[in-house]
């Protein structure tokens, strides 16, 4: 895990103060929250273009002027991007950010809210003309007989707000969303593996917040955990717009806005998508394999790598993983997701190999 000390952003400070502006009015004028001001100046994060942008113009400044300019690490380096703490166990390091979670305490679903804002946001002239471009390139590989990404509606995370419970403290999670799809997600987010494109965009960013522009996808991810005692990993597939040939954990599922609408309303049901993930990607069925309300979401965070919005859980089924990976093999509905599956033992003992490849 990689630190380095905070830098105050004494400039920032300087210019709200030699206009006698308290931190909350300075909120006020940006439209946002003293914690946030306070984190800027402090140096626990920095803002994000949007808002580098808002006070640039409030205080007449440029960016340097204000002492936001700072070399952004390449891609591969990512960890160094944020004076912030990634997940890792082991010597593994992963570009992942807990915002909320311990891995223990568990969000009771009346406790995770969705809101819609049915607007979508309107991207930049750079980031627009990519996404057309995306997709007559799409059209035209479709025309041509070679594979090719289809569109789809999308949901993209406006904001959030993280708050407990009044009673027992228990995690709360407020998201607002707002219609995106698969083409936008794919000039924006999965696009960042080209550093001009970051340094644009997510040069010193506040992971507090999604990044506008860049929150076009969430996911909801699970750990499978099989009747004999087994999980499993699995090998996207080469094809995929995103992150083809990745390892993942067992079931990796985006939002869609046609398929996983809540019953009250357009906000998506991340359950629902939960729901729909285990038995398209593994051919498992409820009420017969699992239940929903054994979906267990445990964490909130985001990929900084991609800047992949999520929610992190695990769930129980009541089939052996031989069962599971047979049916797989034999076809389930989004075969093309994984090109294998791994089943690991899920308690290992001093002595146990780590993959016992069924496939």
């Amino acid at each position: 895990m990689n630190l380095k000390p905070k830098v105050p952003n004494d400039r920032l400070r300087q210019e709200r103060e030699v206009r006698g502006w308290s931190q909350r009015k300075l909120a006020q004028e940006l439209d946002t929250n003293i914690d946030r001001i306070s984190r800027w100046e402090c140096g626990d994060s920095v803002p994000s273009p949007y808002y580098r942008e808002k006070l640039c113009t409030l205080f007449g400044k440029d960016a340097k002027e204000l002492g936001f300019v700072r070399r952004i690490s390449p891609i591969r380096n990512a960890f160094e991007e944020e004076d912030l703490y990634y997940f890792s166990f082991g010597k593994l390091k992963t570009t992942w950010i807990v915002i909320d979670g311990d891995g223990i305490a568990e969000y009771s679903p009346q406790n995770i809210r969705s809101h819609f804002d049915p607007h979508p946001e309107e991207l930049p002239e750079d980031l627009r003309v990519r996404r057309d471009q995306i997709q007559q390139q799409q059209e035209q590989k479709r025309k041509l007989g070679h594979p090719f990404q289809w569109n789809g509606g999308r949901y993209s995370l406006d904001r959030f707000v993280l708050s407990r419970d009044q009673v027992c403290e228990d995690m709360v999670l407020d998201m607002w969303f707002r219609p995106s799809d698969y083409y936008t997600f794919l000039a924006t987010n999965m696009s960042l593996k080209e550093n001009a494109l970051r340094e644009t965009y997510l040069q010193g960013v506040d992971w507090h917040s999604p990044v506008h522009y860049f929150s076009n996808s969430f996911g909801v991810s699970l750990t499978v955990i099989t009747s004999d005692g087994y999980t499993m990993f699995t090998e996207r597939g080469t094809n995929l717009g995103s992150r083809p040939g990745n390892y993942n954990i067992s079931v990796s599922e985006g939002l869609s806005r046609p398929l996983d609408r809540g019953t009250r309303g357009h906000a998506p049901d991340v359950y629902r998508c939960a729901s729909r993930g285990l038995t398209e990607e593994l051919g498992l069925h409820e009420p017969d394999d699992f239940v929903a309300s054994d979906i267990v979401l445990l964490s909130f965070g985001v990929d900084t790598l991609y800047s992949l919005w999520g929610l992190r859980g695990m769930v129980k089924t009541s089939k052996p993983v031989e069962e599971i990976v047979r049916h797989w093999s034999n076809g389930v509905k989004d075969k093309l997701e994984n090109e294998r599956i791994f089943p690991v033992k899920f308690a290992l003992e001093e002595g146990d190999h780590v993959f016992c490849l069924f496939t």
